[in-house]
């Protein structure tokens, strides 16, 4: 069983990622990567840096990537650094079901939902006049383009960045007993639930 963990915070801006990492000698610690992302208008110049840091401190072997939603805040740098992540040895990329592209429901709600996305778009643009330089409007517009406009990423982590990883997706009340090769390791999933009503 892992003695040490380690979380390391990376601050990318508007966005998340976090590095932790479980085990004291440096020959048997595991790395579980969550989230790499920063939102397009709050990106701070930080994201070349952490993704070097990243390289270094795994020595680019990662148990597990987990990518909690796909928000660009949350997923865009698994895109924009997609060839150096080809790189790694992962085990296992993990993402909730309703980013699983063979899912019928998923699908559906993500086409339901970049819809509405336009349509807000569209009505704010249109109706309203609005643009990302008015103050009025754009907290809006900016929460709109973090939303979309993530595909790159998206589609990265669904073939594993090309390295061979298993790639899961999970709905809220699963239980992992043991997390890839981590002895030990185990993950509750709280979210998202498979009830489509709460979409």
């Amino acid at each position: 069983m892992a003695t040490g963990i380690r979380v390391r915070m990376y601050r990318s801006g508007f966005g998340d990622c976090f590095l932790v990492s479980f085990g004291r000698a440096a020959a048997s610690v595991h790395h579980v990567l969550i989230d790499f992302g920063a939102h397009r208008h709050g990106e701070i110049g930080t994201m070349e840096r952490i993704m070097e840091d990243i390289e270094s401190t795994t020595k680019k072997n990662l148990e597990l990537v987990v990518a909690t939603h796909a928000h660009s805040d949350h997923i865009s740098g698994f895109g924009k650094f997609a060839d150096r992540f080809a790189e790694f040895q992962i085990e296992e990329v993990w993402m909730p079901w309703t980013d699983n592209p063979s899912d019928k429901v998923a699908d559906a709600i993500q086409k339901k939902q970049l819809a509405l996305y336009d349509t807000l778009d569209n009505h704010l643009r249109i109706a309203l006049g609005a643009t990302e330089n008015d103050p009025r409007y754009a907290p809006a517009l900016n929460a709109l383009s973090n939303l979309r406009g993530n595909q790159r990423a998206k589609s990265e982590l669904a073939r594993a960045f090309g390295t061979g990883a298993k790639v899961q997706y999970f709905e809220a009340g699963t239980s992992i007993a043991k997390v890839a090769k981590a002895a030990g390791l185990s993950a509750e999933i709280l979210g998202p639930p498979k009830d489509t009503s709460f979409f």
